[in-house]
């Protein structure tokens, strides 16, 4: 949680990839991020299937899912351009999550029922985005 709340997402993505390299210890990586995901201020009183895909989609990004448009947008990145739609998804966050589906389900299955459970509307836009359309590829894999 606390690499997160430091934006440091770059090194929770090398620490998913490597869980998924050596095939050790996915299970609780998923843990600890499902955790610390679900403690954000933004997605409280939301459960795990409502906010872990959006919230990692929009991870240091302006871009907002499954209501955390309602959030002050303060965090965004010079990078962020926008597409038909409206700013582009976080390509660290959609990295974690592309990761995090390449687990087996006994480690993410959380993530994988989040993913699944987007709102029409918002699967279509993560359709739309670069780094999100990963993340269905991932998915559906």
């Amino acid at each position: 949680g606390e690499l997160l709340r430091r934006r440091r997402s770059g090194v929770v993505a090398a620490l998913v990839a490597a869980c998924g390299r050596v095939g050790a210890c996915q299970r609780e990586v998923c843990g600890v991020l499902e955790k610390s995901l679900t403690s954000s201020p933004q997605w409280s009183g939301k459960s795990a299937e409502q906010c872990l895909a959006p919230a990692l989609l929009c991870l240091d990004s302006a871009a907002a899912l499954g209501g955390s448009s309602d959030e002050p947008s303060t965090s965004a990145s010079p990078s962020v351009a926008a597409v038909a739609g409206g700013p582009r998804f976080s390509t660290l966050g959609a990295a974690i999550l592309i990761s995090i589906l390449g687990y087996g389900q006994g480690a993410c299955r959380s993530f994988t029922d989040s993913v699944a459970a987007l709102a029409g509307a918002d699967a279509a836009r993560v359709g739309r985005d670069p780094a999100g359309s990963r993340v269905l590829e991932a998915l559906l894999e």
